[in-house]
């Protein structure tokens, strides 16, 4: 939706003019984003790659990430290396032995880790997109703590932030929604716009989050983890980076929080809230209706992706929970 993306094959950096075989780059992957909200970004997510590497590299992790190779100055148009693997479905899931499933959750508990004890508030990390406005952080960490009053500014202002997607998804919702939805759809969308608007509202420290950590990001080659696509990095709720693991698995997203918690990245452990989980399937839900909105505004979401995935959350209650 926002990126115009190609794979170049065997890429040779001829800039000396040898063509010599050391400065084989490999297969790259070579992105154009389409929005100046993306390109204003496309250099601090190179950045937070690049810190994220080097992060997992002293955990010995061997989950693999893009990694940044050049970039105009312009943000126009951007290189990682291209991440091999295909994507985890439910089935692959399914079918996929005992001990490569505790791989994968391993090495994305790995990933989580540090990705969500990074101090959002330091460079590179803080060049990210916010869900908040910038003076908002401190008086978040204050009000989890118990020594504030929570937030209430959050950024409606950029496309990038999930706030601004929400205030959206609710001003479009009325427009689109054909007349012939059953009363009951209209109530689970209604009920999903007031319940994510809620959400946002709840203070929580704010954590560097992928955001869009679905089974077509997360990539298995048989023997690691490969997740890609960080381009709508936020520094937002952590929950959110669990919300689409129950697409593989219903206990998934429990079982992959209880690693996260244990996994220690630089010395510290991740520290989750009681209701992340729920949290996330509110997420969950909400991204369902995001795609049957675009698909009703725009139609580049198929028809038939957009009615699966909303009839896939129609049930309030997050699955495996009891």
């Amino acid at each position: 939706m926002d990126h115009a993306v190609i794979v170049l094959r065997d890429v040779i950096d001829t800039g000396d003019g040898t063509g010599d075989a050391e400065r084989r780059l490999g297969d790259l992957d070579v992105r154009a984003p389409l929005t100046s909200d993306y390109r204003a970004q496309s250099g601090a997510e190179a950045d937070v790659l690049d810190e994220l590497r080097a992060v997992l590299q002293r955990q010995g992790s061997g989950v693999r990430i893009p990694l940044p190779v050049l970039r105009t100055v312009d943000g126009t148009i951007g290189a990682q290396t291209f991440v091999e693997g295909a994507a985890v479905t439910a089935a692959e899931w399914a079918a996929m032995p005992s001990g490569k499933q505790e791989k994968f959750v391993d090495e994305l508990a790995e990933l989580l880790a540090a990705m969500h004890t990074r101090d959002v508030d330091s460079p590179p990390f803080n060049k990210v997109e916010s869900w908040w406005l910038p003076t908002e952080h401190r008086e978040l960490t204050e009000a989890v703590r118990g020594e504030g009053l929570g937030h209430t500014r959050l950024n409606i202002s950029s496309p990038r932030a999930l706030p601004a997607k929400a205030v959206k998804v609710a001003e479009a919702a009325p427009k689109v929604i054909p007349d012939d939805l059953s009363d009951s759809d209209r109530d689970v969308i209604e009920e999903i716009i007031r319940d994510v608007s809620a959400v946002l509202r709840t203070p929580f420290s704010p954590r560097l989050v992928h955001s869009d950590l679905y089974d077509a990001h997360t990539l298995w080659d048989g023997e690691h983890l490969g997740v890609i696509d960080f381009s709508d990095m936020n520094r937002g709720d952590p929950a959110i980076d669990f919300a689409h693991l129950t697409d593989l698995d219903a206990s998934l997203a429990d079982v992959v929080l209880e690693r996260t918690k244990a996994t220690i990245v630089d010395g510290e452990r991740p520290k989750y809230d009681d209701d992340v989980l729920d949290r996330a399937w509110i997420y969950k839900r909400w991204d369902a209706v995001f795609l049957l909105i675009d698909h009703l505004r725009t139609g580049f979401t198929p028809a038939a992706d957009a009615w699966e995935a909303f009839a896939s959350v129609r049930n309030s209650r997050r699955p495996g929970s009891i």
